[in-house]
């Protein structure tokens, strides 16, 4: 995903599954999906599943990838369902109709739906779930949403990259639930004046999010990242600020905090040390670190190892699904 001339991951600082096998993802889609019964059909080499999500009352965000082509079965709960491609191409077929999508365009998907997903390789979708969104006629068949609608989506997930804490992201979260069902609801309706997509960075903000994403410095040196950049402290400061909402110090420690959860979820190991991951990002005062971990993502430490814990027993709960209609797949369900 792109903002403005770089090049982001969607919604990465509420990444639920990583490098996930199709067990542990098809697990996670189906928890992501209100527990619905869904069956997967993919060849497992070089599968990479990823799922990121946020959920709140009105609406829940997620972001979900995988690496290689991907055949998902499976009926839509009551919830409309707003489906935005962000890399690859989808088809959707279903008992109403046949629906494509290629990148940066997208369709809804009504309550009940039961459909079949066909994913090319590398394939990222945006999906936004509408909770309790009563009073509307959704219809029974996939239908396409105007571009404009999933730039709304898009750039939602570029601005996600800067979330300052737990409590702005459930503002912006919220706020783009709203636009989406009033939008949906009311055709008619004005989507907001606010720029979806923020605009493109000149080249040394680029060099600094650069930089400063990519440091692995434990200690932030804010006089070596302005010489490297080519600016001055001060603008620096002041740059960062007006294209990120950031101060160049609030980013330096997000990207660190973002990458012990991706690290704690990525472990290959029966019990993921949270002080090793910590001190390996430089958090040495693990209570404050704890803090800073809870205001950033709505979650302690431990609560993400509880999810990780959980999704393991859910995967090796999944069993192996009957379609002898595609030989040489892996084929599996949620029961």
């Amino acid at each position: 995903m792109v903002v403005g001339n770089l090049q982001y991951p969607g919604l990465g600082h509420y990444l639920r599954l990583v490098s996930a096998t199709p067990q542990e993802w098809l697990a996670g889609m189906a928890y992501f999906a209100g527990g619905r019964q869904l069956t997967l059909c993919v060849r497992p080499q070089g599968f990479n599943g990823a799922i990121s999500w946020l959920a709140r009352p009105g609406v829940s965000i997620g972001v979900i990838g995988t690496g290689v082509g991907t055949t998902l079965r499976g009926t839509n709960t009551a919830d409309p369902a707003v489906i935005g491609v962000l890399t690859g191409s989808l088809s959707l077929t279903s008992a109403n109709g046949y629906v494509e999508a290629t990148a940066a365009s997208g369709f809804l998907l009504p309550p009940h739906a039961r459909v079949e997903f066909n994913g090319s390789p590398g394939l990222t979708l945006a999906v936004a779930r509408l909770h309790g969104r009563g009073g509307a006629s959704w219809g029974d068949e996939a239908r396409p949403i105007s571009q404009s609608l999933v730039a709304q989506i898009i750039g939602y997930l570029q601005r996600a990259y800067f979330f300052r804490s737990y409590h702005h992201a459930v503002a912006e979260t919220d706020h783009l639930g709203n636009v989406l069902w009033h939008c949906l609801h009311d055709p008619r309706a004005e989507l907001p004046v606010t720029p979806s997509v923020m605009p493109g960075f000149d080249q040394r903000v680029t060099r600094m999010i650069e930089l400063i994403a990519s440091s692995t410095e434990r200690e932030f040196d804010i006089g070596r990242v302005s010489a490297m950049a080519g600016v001055s402290t001060r603008n620096l400061y002041y740059l960062m600020k007006k294209h990120t909402g950031m101060s160049p110090y609030q980013f330096f420690v997000s990207r660190r905090l973002v990458r012990v959860r991706r690290a704690l979820l990525d472990c290959q190991c029966d019990v993921p040390t949270v002080s090793w991951h910590a001190l390996s990002e430089g958090f040495s005062h693990l209570g404050r670190f704890s803090a800073l971990y809870r205001n950033h993502f709505g979650e302690y430490p431990r609560q993400t190892l509880e999810w990780r814990s959980d999704a393991q027993a859910r995967a090796a709960a999944i069993q192996p699904a009957d379609c002898s209609a595609t030989p040489r797949m892996l084929c599996l369900t949620t029961g």
